[in-house]
């Protein structure tokens, strides 16, 4: 049996951390089932209901009137849900797509918070988008290993996002 890290405990909520902290290990989890559900249409809307929700939790606790977090989960839903239908082309414009909203979401904190800590922000937003499309391609292609290795990063990814947002939010 695989030993659970600490992103995974984040991720399934059982340890001790911070709402803000939990919350991005969660949402990465979230979106991880909604990928592995795949063409499963009873997981996949219990997934991305559930990502919505997840999203409509941050833009609240930001207040953010743009719902910057909920136009994030609608992007990477469809970047998966373009997966599924092995829409390369789409993937691209997607990924594309949420590095533009990441940065707004980076102008966003850094409104919030004048001396936020925008690069290395910016840099795990990347990351995030990146491994995402990373694991989307492991996934279309069929590798489980790269796949699984693919969602080791994303969780340090989810876990750090989250250590960084602990301190601003």
């Amino acid at each position: 049996m695989k030993r659970k890290t600490f992103a995974d405990k984040l991720a399934a909520g059982t340890a001790e951390a911070s709402a803000v902290g939990a919350w991005w290990p969660q949402h990465s989890c979230e979106v991880s089932a909604y990928l592995k559900a795949g063409a499963e249409p009873s997981d996949r809307k219990r997934h991305s209901d559930q990502l919505i929700t997840l999203a409509r939790e941050w833009d609240d606790r930001l207040r953010d009137p743009q719902e910057l977090m909920m136009q994030h989960a609608g992007l990477e839903i469809a970047l998966v849900n373009a997966a599924v239908i092995s829409d390369r082309e789409a993937i691209d414009k997607l990924q594309q797509a949420l590095r533009v909203n990441a940065l707004d979401q980076m102008q966003m904190l850094c409104k919030i918070h004048r001396s936020f800590p925008a690069q290395t922000f910016a840099s795990l937003m990347k990351e995030h988008a990146l491994q995402l499309v990373e694991a989307v391609g492991y996934w279309m292609d069929r590798h489980p290993r790269k796949l699984s290795a693919c969602e080791g990063k994303r969780r340090q990814n989810a876990v750090s996002l989250g250590m960084l947002l602990t301190e601003w939010i």
